[in-house]
């Protein structure tokens, strides 16, 4: 497993920004696919970088990191 990542998209390096927002994938998902339409996985269509646009004053980032649905084995979740 491969350790977090808070990757840099807009704004950041402004050293006045106005606060900041992370953007912060759910089970399955992944810091930059998560944030695209399907089958459009390009800058042009990236949710953040829109966000980024509208808000320049503001740092925009996304957090990576791996993570899975939990896969149970058998019929019982505890062996009783």
């Amino acid at each position: 497993m491969s350790d977090p990542e808070l990757i840099k998209i807009s704004g950041c390096k402004n050293q006045i920004r106005m606060g900041d927002v992370i953007f912060v994938h759910g089970l399955g998902g992944s810091a930059r696919s998560t944030w695209h339409p399907q089958q459009q996985e390009d800058d042009n269509n990236f949710w953040p970088a829109w966000l980024g646009k509208d808000l320049p004053n503001v740092g925009i980032w996304c957090l990576g990191y791996e993570v899975e649905a939990l896969k149970w084995k058998g019929d019982k979740l505890l062996g009783i």
